[in-house]
């Protein structure tokens, strides 16, 4: 009985962004972002333990994928993390807007338009340029060089996570 609970608890640890999709840690990135290659992939423990650093505190997120791309300078970053539900990621979504918003993160105002059903949300910080959304579950950044910035971001945007 010990067993099952515990295969139980780790497939729900698992679960995905969207219901029926894999988890972060198990999707698959996309090989390329514009001219970009896939160079590096940080998941489970040690991509969480990244997000803990980042953010100085737990974000709620269940699972997390980092994806570094271009060379080892580290600038071109996919990440992704998912919640326990699509309203934990909406509340941890709106925290990061309100904070990037007040200015006490680092970054110029926040933008947002709709791009395929999803609202996009675009700043700039670090010599960097962001983008993040909301997708189920899950919460999508990707941080880019300025010149790179949108082509990649398109690659990006249009890629099929949980397939």
């Amino acid at each position: 009985m010990r067993n099952v609970i515990l295969l139980m608890a780790v497939f729900f640890c698992f679960a995905s962004c969207k219901g029926k999709e894999a988890s972060p840690a198990l999707f698959k990135l996309p090989a390329k972002a514009g001219t970009l290659h896939l160079v590096n992939i940080v998941k489970g423990t040690a991509a969480n333990k990244l997000m803990y650093r980042m953010h100085g505190k737990m974000t709620g997120t269940q699972a997390s994928i980092i994806g570094y791309y271009g060379n080892s300078d580290n600038k071109n970053v996919l990440y992704i993390s998912s919640f326990e539900s699509i309203e934990s990621a909406e509340k941890a979504l709106i925290k990061m807007v309100s904070k990037i918003i007040k200015g006490s993160a680092g970054f110029t105002p926040v933008t947002a338009e709709p791009i395929k059903g999803l609202r996009v949300y675009q700043t700039s910080g670090m010599g960097l340029k962001h983008f993040f959304y909301q997708s189920g579950r899950c919460l999508i950044w990707w941080q880019s060089e300025p010149d790179k910035a949108d082509k990649t971001f398109q690659d990006i945007h249009t890629f099929k996570f949980g397939e």
